[in-house]
């Protein structure tokens, strides 16, 4: 198993919140010229609306950018989305929810990690490498710290 991985979002994240940001983005920009006799609390409604959606497609783009679980040997490196990177060891895990939810097409899941130190990091399925930090997960952390559906290879 290769000791060093990046946990990271997909490259697709940061593509469809791109393209949020731009349609949405220029057609509130638009706007005025499109319906310039449409009356302003019609115009407060659409404004909300598609600032929200320019908002999300940020947001996505900023965590695809940002979010990192850089795993080395023991250590694992947290980059979250608007705070300072921290380090901790498997050792230093208090606690591991793995969630597994049925969907449409077959199953989600994440894992919510707690460390002693109060942090908390919340891995999801769809993310780069997820499934060699789960095997990690279960090489190093005591079986009575991991909660939740966990399957023994």
């Amino acid at each position: 198993m290769k000791k060093q991985f990046t946990v990271c979002a997909p490259k697709e994240a940061m593509v469809v919140g791109t393209v949020g940001v731009l349609v949405f983005g220029i057609l509130i920009v638009l706007s005025p010229f499109m319906w310039p006799d449409e009356p302003a609390e019609n115009r407060t409604i659409f404004y909300v609306i598609f600032g929200t959606a320019v908002i999300l497609g940020a947001y996505l783009i900023v965590k695809t950018l940002r979010f990192r679980v850089v795993v080395k040997n023991e250590k694992i490196t947290v980059s979250p989305l608007l705070s300072k990177s921290y380090t901790f060891t498997f050792d230093d895990i208090e606690t591991v929810k793995r969630q597994v939810k049925n969907r449409y097409k077959g199953n989600a899941e994440r894992i919510i990690i707690r460390t002693k130190q109060g942090k908390k990091i919340v891995v999801d399925s769809s993310y780069v490498s997820y499934r060699k930090l789960v095997e990690r997960i279960i090489e190093y952390v005591e079986k009575s710290k991991r909660l939740g559906e966990w399957v023994e290879k």
